[in-house]
């Protein structure tokens, strides 16, 4: 099995569906009101567009196996890394900490298990605790982009935007395909309400990306913010030709119909 650093499902749409400001210790609504551009013959904009936006970026190895059925290897260290990140995709945040502990237990020195446990700690809201982990998988590994985008998306949460920028500046310097690192810009951007220098880096991550439901789904809402309905609704039907998830598919056509369009 092999690291591939984290789930390309930074808002976790399945389950949140959310346009968060990360921004902000408290979130301030990116409108209010529908953008000027709109005009009044124009499509109705939605008016549930959720006020703020949210960084929940996970870790995970490629694995379908469950935590169980992972099959041992030579290498503990390894095995631990494994289990751990099978736990976290499944929910499990304290065995996955408790797994990942067990891995910096047999190598101290292993930037990964770190960056791991980051994110186990990101998922689990102890954001002091995941940034900390971060600084030292940095610190045994300067070339984890892994780990610096992961700090930045413990920052943003805490409201500490520059700290986030810089963070994702450098995971993107350092990994420049990394579409994951765009969207959290993205997202930090639109929270500042730096709304071009958002769509750039979605328009980037979509690229990068182009199967993933979760940045065209965003990219949509940031388009109603713009005011931009025709764009919005080209981004919600893209998603529904890319997402089977029920959820997602039901808030987006909800979204379609309110811009009155269909699927």
């Amino acid at each position: 099995m092999m690291l591939r650093g984290v789930l390309p499902r930074l808002l976790v749409l399945a389950t949140s569906l959310l346009l968060l400001a990360a921004c902000t210790a408290q979130p301030t609504p990116l409108v209010t009101q529908p953008p000027a551009a709109s005009s009044p013959t124009s499509p109705p904009v939605p008016t549930d567009i959720p006020p703020t936006i949210e960084i929940t970026q996970a870790p995970i190895l490629a694995v379908t196996d469950t935590p169980a059925a992972l099959p041992p290897t030579a290498d503990p260290y390894q095995d631990a890394i494994a289990r751990g990140a099978a736990l976290l995709e499944s929910g499990d945040l304290a065995g996955a900490i408790a797994a990942f502990d067990q891995a910096i237990a047999l190598n101290p020195n292993g930037s990964v298990a770190y960056s791991q446990r980051g994110w186990a700690r990101f998922e689990n809201n102890d954001l002091d605790g995941a940034i900390a982990d971060f600084d030292q998988a940095i610190a045994l590994d300067p070339t984890n982009a892994q780990a610096y985008n992961g700090r930045g998306a413990a920052h943003a949460r805490k409201g500490d935007v520059d700290l986030a920028i810089s963070n994702f500046d450098q995971a993107i310097a350092l990994q420049p395909d990394y579409a994951e690192a765009y969207t959290n810009r993205a997202i930090t951007f639109a929270g500042l309400h730096e709304l071009e220098k958002s769509l750039a880096d979605f328009n980037q991550a979509a690229i990068l990306d182009p199967n993933d439901p979760d940045i065209y789904y965003n990219r949509a809402l940031l388009y109603i913010l713009k005011g931009n309905n025709d764009l919005a609704i080209a981004d919600l039907r893209k998603v529904l030709e890319l997402s089977s998830d029920a959820a997602v598919r039901q808030k987006v056509e909800d979204y379609l119909q309110q811009l009155g369009a269909t699927p």
